[in-house]
């Protein structure tokens, strides 16, 4: 299970147009090789009339699964520089296809290159990256007389997340805290409520946050 991956927002689209030729860039979430291909098929039907439908996809097995086309445009212009960006990105389980609508002008493999990939970019860019982290629900459950202490720790210590509070005859309260730093919370609530409140462990789970382009 990794403790961080990136990858985009949502599912989406996006348009450029680059000397009378449309390039259209889908980008859309997936799991599978299967996903990823009904994806790809998808578009083509969707866009049956355009010229090329390249496309690349990372899926976040053991190891990797790479693969890209460049569907009938010159080899190494449209497939492999949208792989080589999605992996410098480090972005996975994700599937990327561009379509163009040749316009009349041909671009040369230099501009069919800084074609497919600005389309994939701006398409990004349009979209959204996030950081998914694995996270470990922690649950404490205290006296009234010691929330106080609790929510100004919190407000000073913003990586620790609190995703809910109940009020019985004590208050629970649960914290999102990532993984890894789940040892050092634990010490650091010990401390703070002199150990009279332990941390209960809950499920683990991804919280996603968007981040700005890294590249």
């Amino acid at each position: 299970m990794l403790n961080s991956y990136y990858t985009i927002k949502e599912d989406g689209s996006n348009e450029i147009i680059i000397k009378k030729s449309r390039f259209i860039c889908d980008l859309k979430r997936v799991t599978t090789e299967e996903e990823a291909q009904a994806f790809i098929q998808q578009i083509k039907k969707t866009h049956y009339k355009a010229n090329h439908h390249c496309f690349a996809y990372v899926l976040a097995t053991t190891p990797q699964t790479l693969r890209f086309s460049d569907d009938g445009e010159p080899s190494g212009t449209a497939g492999p520089p949208m792989l080589d960006i999605l992996q410098k990105k480090e972005l996975i389980n994700l599937v990327a296809v561009v379509t163009r609508y040749f316009g009349g002008t041909k671009l040369g493999t230099g501009g069919l290159v800084r074609a497919y990939s600005g389309s994939l970019q701006e398409g990004l860019a349009a979209i959204g990256i996030v950081k998914g982290e694995l996270y470990q629900g922690c649950q404490l459950v205290l006296d009234y007389a010691q929330q106080g202490n609790l929510d100004y720790f919190l407000t000073t210590h913003p990586q620790y997340l609190l995703t809910e509070t109940a009020y019985t005859d004590k208050v629970t309260m649960i914290i999102q805290v990532k993984v890894h730093e789940v040892p050092q919370f634990t010490a650091e609530i010990t401390e703070l409520l002199q150990g009279s409140v332990p941390v209960a462990a809950l499920d683990t789970r991804y919280v996603e946050v968007p981040i700005d382009e890294r590249l």
